[in-house]
């Protein structure tokens, strides 16, 4: 009876422990259904997020604006293709260029303060001017507009998404709008002059005044042709001369006179000269010129009766 009861007692025993071994096996087998769902979730949702990165990277190679990002720190962690070209770097070079600080590129008074900014921008604060002047590969800058927002993962902030502008064609149209409205101004005051003016002497040493004071021309001078000599004679002038026309002696019917000056009164016409480094119009007179400051002149050839008879430069 002892041993039948022991055989039953180990039999249940046995039933509890295989019952036991059951639920462990089926739990540990929905443990590894579980584990393989989460699994291709996880895939799908990386393979999502691939895809999406995929497409951010061909719309942004598609854009003719630089895109860029970066860590917390400003170092690079991606750039377009048009980042490269437009900074003179080829596609073999953009690679390697991932992970260098961003403010390599741009012309900052101090890395400490391009540092600054970028953190302001991290936080989200507002900086005072988003103007910038980036560097290309030989050194050169170019006027740019930077636009930025954080890059935010799990509620923090990572680093910095954004988009750089090139504005030298809005600056150099902002320029020619600033040099007409000089000049404009520069003409209506003339006209008040010549309507006022009795004496022509005066006249010419208004206009040089008013060249410089509205047209913001470094230097204005008027000359006056002298049919004896031959020479082109300064009446009036003013500006920062600093003895430039103390060493001018513009015969327009010779050598010397090939330049702006003695050209406008031989011909009638007016004389530009964009670069007074580069232009060989310009270059008898050149050194003196760069000295001083001018950078490019013109020349308008002073009537009387149909006849040139001085110059204004």
């Amino acid at each position: 009876i002892q041993k039948r009861d022991e055989n039953k007692r180990l039999a249940a025993l046995v039933e509890e422990r295989t019952l036991e071994l059951k639920k462990t096996h089926s739990a540990t087998l929905n443990l590894l259904e579980d584990l393989k769902n989460e699994n291709e979730a996880r895939k799908k949702t990386e393979e999502r997020l691939r895809e999406s990165e995929e497409k951010f990277r061909e719309m942004t190679n598609m854009l003719p604006q630089i895109v860029f990002e970066c860590d917390e720190f400003g170092n690079l962690t991606y750039a377009n293709k048009q980042a490269f070209r437009i900074c003179g770097y080829d596609d073999e070079e953009g690679p390697g260029l991932m992970g260098t600080n961003g403010l390599n590129f741009f012309k900052v008074a101090d890395n400490e303060r391009g540092m600054a900014i970028i953190r302001d921008r991290i936080a989200g604060k507002p900086i005072e001017s988003n103007l910038h002047y980036v560097k290309r590969k030989d050194g050169s800058t170019f006027p740019a507009l930077v636009y930025s927002n954080p890059i935010y993962k799990e509620n923090k902030t990572v680093g910095l998404r954004g988009l750089i502008v090139d504005i030298t064609e809005q600056k150099q149209i902002e320029k020619k709008l600033n040099y007409v409205t000089r000049l404009y101004a520069f003409l209506s005051q003339i006209n008040q002059e010549i309507i006022r003016s009795k004496n022509m002497d005066e006249l010419f040493e208004i206009i040089c005044k008013l060249a410089v004071q509205f047209g913001q021309f470094r230097m204005c001078w008027v000359g006056i042709y002298n049919e004896e000599t031959g020479r082109i004679e300064p009446i009036a002038s003013a500006g920062h001369d600093d003895g430039y026309l103390d060493g001018l002696n513009i015969y327009p019917e010779l050598e010397s006179g090939k330049g702006p000056t003695g050209t406008a009164v031989r011909e009638g016409r007016m004389i530009f000269c964009n670069d007074i480094a580069t232009d060989p119009i310009m270059l008898p007179w050149k050194d003196e010129a760069l000295k001083r400051g001018y950078q490019s002149c013109f020349a308008a050839p002073i009537f009387r009766k149909g006849k040139a008879i001085g110059v204004l430069t």
